[in-house]
């Protein structure tokens, strides 16, 4: 791969991370929460981060994108 196709790949990369733990601080927080209506916007939220953080990987990974981190993604989303 060329220099600025990893970069940028690594930005996304960075980009589904930050989702993915966005993603379980709202599951945490739906998870203290007592009123109903709020846990359900906290985890439609939480689901549009999971998605969007899962879709980012399975394009990682697609591509053949190699890196570190994506250990550290794969396991924030659960893999």
């Amino acid at each position: 791969m060329y220099q600025l196709e990893d970069n940028k790949l690594e930005e996304l990369m960075c980009e589904a991370i930050r989702n993915a733990k966005r993603l379980h601080e709202l599951l945490n927080e739906a998870d203290r929460t007592e009123n109903p209506v709020e846990r359900t916007l906290l985890l439609a939220s939480a689901n549009r981060y999971l998605g969007y953080a899962n879709g980012i990987n399975r394009a990682l990974v697609a591509v053949g994108f190699k890196h570190e981190r994506m250990k550290v993604l794969e396991d924030l989303l659960g893999f």
